[in-house]
C-alpha cells in the first residue's frame, strides 16, 4: 500500500475526530485517478436520451448509473469494475480511511462516482449527512470523498459543518426524500436552516477546494452539501465509504438497499464476503 501525502496517524486522526472533515493531499495518484476517469467516461457515453429522475440505467459492464438534471451517479464501481477494484486495493485510501479513525483495520463497503455537469444553477446539492442513508450506524463509519479533476470555488465544492458530527443523537432526514411512513419523528429531524445559522455565526462551515486526487475525510454524521457547478468542467469525483470496528448493520426507515449484504450471513452485524474486502495496518 503506498503512503499518502498525509502521512501524520496522529494529525490526521486528531483533526478528523475534532472537526468531522478533513483534507488529505494526493490521496490517489494520477495514474490512479485516470482509471476511475476512464470508467466514468465510458459510463456517462451510454447514457441513453433522456434517462432522467429515478430509473438508472446499466452500462455495458453492468455498473447502475442515474441520470438526473443536472449530473451523473454512478455506485458500487468496484463490484462491476475490476480495473477499480484492482486500483482501489492497491492504492493509500484504504490506510488513509484506516488513520483517519485511529484503528488498525478497516472494512470495504462500497463507491460511487458523483458527475455534476458544466454550467448549471440547479445542480446544488443541499445540506445532508449520510448517516441517515447508511444501512449500518455507529461512530466509525468513513467517507473518503476523491477529486477526479480540480475543484474550484465555481466547481461545486464540498461544504462541511464544522463538529456537526459529535451529536450522535441528531439525525437528519434526507432532503431529497418524502418523509417515510414509518418515521415517527422519534429519530429523524427536520433539515433546520444550515445557511442561516452559519450566516449567523452560529456555525461555522468549510468550502473545500480541491486538486486532482485529493481526498475529501468526513464522518457519517457530519453535515454537508455541494455548491453548484457554475464551471466550464465537469465536476467529477470518486467516493468510497468504510466501516470501522463499531459499527454494525442496523438499518431505518431511510437507509439504502444493499444487494451485496446477504443477512443471514452477519456476523455480530458485520458484513462478509468479496464485497466487504478487510484492511489491516497494525501499528507495531
Amino acid at each position: 500500500m503506498k503512503e499518502s501525502a498525509h502521512s501524520d496517524r496522529g494529525s490526521l486522526h486528531e483533526e478528523y475526530s475534532t472537526f468531522g472533515a478533513c483534507l488529505v493531499k494526493g490521496a490517489l495518484s494520477p495514474d490512479e485517478v485516470e482509471i476511475v476517469r476512464n470508467a466514468v467516461d465510458s459510463w456517462i457515453s451510454q447514457a441513453p436520451d433522456g434517462a432522467e429522475g429515478v430509473q438508472p440505467f446499466h452500462a455495458s459492464d453492468g455498473t447502475q448509473v442515474v441520470k438526473y438534471d443536472g449530473g451523473y451517479y454512478a455506485e458500487a464501481l468496484s463490484r462491476t469494475c475490476p480495473s477499480i477494484r484492482k486500483m482501489l486495493r492497491g492504492s493509500a485510501v484504504p490506510r488513509i480511511a484506516c488513520r483517519a479513525l485511529g484503528a488498525e483495520s478497516i472494512t470495504f463497503w462500497r463507491d460511487e462516482a458523483h458527475y455534476k455537469t458544466p454550467s448549471m444553477l440547479t445542480n446544488a446539492t443541499p445540506w445532508h449527512h449520510d448517516i441517515a442513508g447508511i444501512p449500518f450506524k455507529g461512530r466509525d463509519i468513513v467517507t473518503v470523498w476523491i477529486s477526479l479533476a480540480p475543484i474550484g470555488e465555481s466547481v461545486g465544492p464540498l461544504r462541511t459543518v464544522s463538529k456537526s458530527h459529535l451529536d450522535m443523537a441528531k439525525r437528519y432526514r434526507p432532503p431529497s426524500r418524502t418523509v417515510a411512513p414509518d418515521d415517527d419523528g422519534s429519530l429523524y429531524l427536520n433539515m433546520p436552516d444550515f445557511d442561516a445559522l452559519i450566516a449567523a455565526g452560529e456555525l461555522e462551515a468549510k468550502t473545500w477546494t480541491m486538486a486532482t486526487g485529493d481526498g475529501l475525510i468526513f464522518d457519517s454524521h457530519t453535515v454537508h452539501c455541494s455548491l453548484p457547478n457554475t464551471s466550464q468542467t465537469a465536476r467529477i469525483a470518486y467516493a468510497t465509504r468504510w466501516i470501522g470496528a463499531d459499527a454494525r448493520y442496523a438499518p431505518d426507515v431511510y437507509s439504502v438497499t444493499d444487494p451485496a449484504i446477504d443477512v443471514e450471513l452477519l456476523s455480530d452485524g458485520r458484513p462478509s464476503g468479496p464485497e466487504f474486502s478487510v484492511f489491516n495496518f497494525p501499528t507495531s
